[in-house]
Formats: structure tokens, sequence, C-alpha cells
């Protein structure tokens, strides 16, 4: 297929919701597979993922080459690829907070209020530990990157349960872009 074919596959399939679920079921279970070990990549390293999943989306919503994309991903209510990072590091660091993950993890973070001896307000909203590390490759671990994110969230979305935490996280990505 050339470029110019693939290009003109939306116009046959047309209705953006049409496009969205080829996109679910075609390209999404590619970008979602191992998300927690992408966290690990440096954005180098992903940058051709990222152009392809941008491509992609432009295509869906019949939009030029040069529009920037990231519009077109809260128009389309979908997370792009680092944003799909965020949203599973974010939802470990949940499952840790609220004990559900295996006893193999018990120990993969420490909350900030275990680690010193008094209490600080960034101690107060459910913060954990940040590893410290001296070189950029550390600053790509899970443990530093899974931290980082959790703590940009808010305390509400941090102690919300189950069964409305990824939404209300998808929103909360969606809405920072």
């Amino acid at each position: 297929m050339s470029g110019k074919e693939v290009g003109e596959i939306p116009s046959l399939l047309s209705p953006i919701s049409t496009l969205k679920t080829v996109y679910y079921a075609l390209v999404h279970p590619h970008l979602s597979y191992g998300l927690a070990w992408w966290s690990n990549a440096t954005k180098t390293s992903i940058k051709k993922i990222i152009i392809l999943q941008n491509k992609i989306v432009r295509l869906m919503t019949y939009s030029d080459q040069r529009t920037p994309a990231s519009g077109l991903y809260k128009s389309l209510q979908m997370l792009a690829l680092d944003n799909m990072i965020k949203l599973t590091l974010i939802t470990i660091a949940h499952l840790f907070h609220h004990k559900t993950l295996p006893k193999i993890f018990d120990n993969l973070f420490k909350y900030l209020k275990t680690s010193r001896s008094y209490t600080t307000r960034i101690c107060s909203n459910q913060n954990l530990f940040k590893p410290s590390v001296n070189r950029n490759i550390g600053k790509i671990s899970i443990q530093y990157r899974e931290v980082e994110v959790w703590q940009s969230l808010k305390l509400n979305i941090k102690l919300l349960g189950s069964t409305s935490f990824r939404t209300q996280v998808k929103k909360y990505l969606l809405d920072i872009d």
C-alpha cells in the first residue's frame, strides 16, 4: 500500500465513531502492550511510534498534516502514547495505595510520611517517596516516573475508588494537555 492509499482509507470508513472503533481494534492493542515498561524508554526511542500515532489521529479527523495533534486527541477523547504511559503508571500507584497489588510489590514504594519523622503538606497528600538518582538514566526508571506522575495528581483523585479512578485520571490527563 502506498502512502496515498493509506490516506484514502478514512474517506471510505467515514464516521469518526467507526474510525475510533478501527483504531481501538487495530492500533491501540499494539500501543498498550507493556506500557509500564515503555515508561523506561527515552523520548527519542519511542519518537517514531508517537509520530505514527499522531499521523493516524490526523487521518481519523481528516486534519492537515501540520495540525497539532494534542487538540485532536482531546476532541476524540483519546490518550496519546505518553499519556497512556502516565495512566498505566498512575494506575499501578493507585493499586499500591489501595493495597491491591500482589505481595511481591509491597516494597516497591514508600510513603513520604514513613520516610520522615515529621509531617509536611506534601506528606499529607498521600505522596510517595521519590528515590534519589545520580543520572538521567535513573529518571526513567519505573519507580521514579511512577512517583512523579502520582505526585502530580490532586488528592481527591488519589482517594477515588477503583470504579471511577481510571475515568477520572483519563479526564485529568486530557485536560492538562
